[in-house]
């Protein structure tokens, strides 16, 4: 990094006290705004397209946010229908309970150009995806166009994507609470688009993956992107999410101390 300096040593010396360092990308566009941001975040997490834009989420906020979200980048009022419905496991992927989503029809240029943006967020087309007989969200990815966005759009897609697959969770394991943020997806592309992203925003991640167990009806890798709350703390002043315990936490008493050595590793350890 900038004014860092490069020190010699073995893995084992360095164990504890170097890490690399993150190069921030930076955003260098102009495109699109933080309620644009946030409702491709929120598509990405819940959303889908079968000539249809549907979106489902059992909060009434979030459906309000997204429908917002829509007519102000169409610039028009849009028609969203509301379905509810009781799901079992074993007939909806393994996941249970009361199903609340809207459908919005394209049926104005400006819709179907929003229809064609979205559908641009998927590695196969849609006959690719019903062909496979997998769920559609494993082939969601990040727009094509990332870096002409602004910050505050992108900020914005931070703020979507963690009202949906995102969690500020309190870990009470030790005796000061802990806030986790990570993120969670069975989408390999989507995965790096999100390290990718917060990469551009100079964020700290990593990711695991859980392979599920036999006797679980989805049978997909979930990654989950682990963010460095130091780094995240950062930018939580110009995030636009819904409140939780972890958030409050944050905003009230910061991280206790920031883990990250600004020691760079050189590459030939």
């Amino acid at each position: 990094g900038p004014g860092g300096k490069i020190t010699r040593t073995t893995p084992e010396k360095s164990v504890g006290q170097l890490v690399p360092i993150i190069r921030r990308i930076g955003a260098g566009g102009d495109r699109y705004t933080a309620m644009f941001g946030w409702m491709v975040g929120a598509f990405l997490s819940d959303g889908w397209v079968n000539g249809i834009i549907g979106y489902t989420k059992a909060s009434f906020e979030h459906r309000a946010k997204f429908i917002k979200g829509v007519e102000e980048h169409c610039g028009h009022d849009c028609v969203a229908r509301l379905y509810e419905a009781m799901h079992e496991a074993e007939t909806n992927h393994g996941i249970g309970g009361l199903s609340q989503k809207i459908h919005i029809r394209p049926e104005t240029p400006e819709m179907k150009g929003l229809y064609s943006y979205f559908e641009s967020m998927f590695t196969a087309s849609r006959e690719e995806r019903i062909a496979s007989g997998s769920r559609s969200c494993i082939f969601k990815k990040m727009p094509d166009d990332l870096f002409q966005w602004s910050e505050e759009a992108l900020l914005g897609l931070l703020s979507g994507l963690l009202d949906g697959d995102g969690s500020v969770a309190v870990s009470r394991a030790k005796k000061k609470p802990q806030v986790i943020v990570n993120f969670s997806t069975s989408a390999p592309a989507l995965r790096d688009g999100i390290v990718l992203l917060l990469k551009i925003l100079g964020i700290h991640s990593s990711y695991s993956e859980v392979h599920p167990s036999e006797k679980r009806v989805q049978k997909e890798i979930n990654y989950c992107v682990s963010v460095s709350s130091p780094d995240f703390c950062n930018h939580l002043d110009r995030l636009d999410v819904f409140d939780s315990e972890g958030l409050q936490i944050l905003r009230r008493d910061g991280v206790s101390k920031n883990d990250v050595d600004v020691v760079p590793v050189d590459f030939e350890i």
